[in-house]
């Protein structure tokens, strides 16, 4: 069997592992994370045993995120380039973001909060390196990537601190670390909470576990045109490459046959072609001649006629006094019969 027909079922298996229902825009690089056989890490809805991994910069061992969610049709999620360039500055990446663009221009037109905050990317999210400490099974996956919500961060960031001291724990350390605890109940955004956080007992983890990725390694951006295409449906340079084209936005249903006549050469039926309709000019070269017809002429004699192509006004009565006098002798003959 050939290597392309190998390689093409591998990208036909990845297809179906991940499932054709998913098919919006995110964030984590899975391509990525697949390199670095590292998996995302899932909460249960239940009790949580993490262990926080340090990485490989010095630093907070958390990685804020900033994410404009739920974007279009497919409810993309994207990372908001210009509030990640402001939380990381040594991101090569250019901080031109459309969505925060169309929440400024709503929120000169006098929006609504509700809509507004639909275009947010507030409060942020953060990943972290973990390892799900639960039992011997979980913790022979390794490192995972967790993108936890604004709330575990807080609660770990908080609990952190010495209420007596005020030092700083830091949980992530290799030698005297803690395990994170907490619980998750609810399944959606609505429902969702996490609670009961505390750490346990200080311990130690393997090196094996140290060989972390960089955070930037593991997400990616999408492209300014990707995003424009998510919010409105389509990008400024589709619009421009149709108008140059001379084509109609929305596509033809049906292409007629060659053979088939035109709307104009077929034979229409009298309902489908409506009343006459005439312009101006036509009606007064249509009524021009009735009123010729019908118009009396005045001889020098005193008398009327009217055009040769009817019958006077004489000839009329006449015909009326014929035809009321032979309806008078009808019913005359009519009474002597009976």
């Amino acid at each position: 069997m050939s290597n392309n027909r190998i390689d093409a079922l591998q990208k036909e298996h990845k297809e179906m592992q991940r499932g054709y229902g998913e098919r919006r825009m995110t964030y984590v690089d899975g391509d990525a994370l697949e390199e670095f056989e590292m998996q995302q890490f899932r909460c249960e809805v239940s009790d949580n045993f993490i262990r926080i991994i340090p990485p490989v910069k010095e630093g907070y061992y958390g990685f804020k995120i900033f994410v404009h969610r739920n974007m279009g049709p497919n409810n993309d999620a994207f990372l908001c380039p210009l509030y990640m360039k402001r939380e990381h500055d040594d991101l090569n990446i250019d901080p031109v973001c459309p969505i925060c663009e169309q929440r400024e221009k709503l929120r000169a037109d006098g929006a609504e909060s509700d809509i507004l905050r639909k275009f947010d990317c507030m409060p942020p999210r953060v990943l972290f390196f973990v390892v799900n400490v639960m039992d011997e099974k979980t913790e022979k996956i390794g490192p995972q990537l967790y993108d936890a919500p604004w709330k575990v961060a807080k609660n770990i960031i908080m609990l952190s601190k010495d209420r007596r001291s005020g030092d700083m724990l830091d949980v992530s350390d290799p030698d005297i670390g803690r395990v994170v605890v907490f619980n998750r109940t609810g399944t959606t955004k609505t429902n969702t909470e996490y609670s009961g956080f505390q750490f346990e007992e200080p311990s130690a983890i393997p090196d094996e576990w140290l060989a972390v990725p960089k955070f930037s390694e593991v997400i990616k951006f999408a492209s300014v045109e990707q995003m424009k295409k998510s919010l409105y449906g389509y990008t400024p340079e589709d619009v421009e490459e149709d108008d140059e084209n001379g084509q109609d936005e929305e596509p033809q249903r049906r292409r007629r046959r060659s053979s088939e006549p035109t709307e104009e050469e077929r034979p229409r039926s009298r309902r489908e072609r409506g009343p006459k309709t005439t312009t101006p000019d036509d009606d007064k070269e249509s009524e021009e001649p009735k009123k010729v017809d019908r118009r009396r002429k005045r001889t020098e004699s005193g008398t009327s006629e009217t055009a040769s192509d009817g019958p006077s006004e004489e000839q009329i009565d006449k015909r009326i006094e014929e035809r009321l006098g032979n309806r008078k002798q009808r019913l005359e003959r009519k009474k002597r019969e009976e």
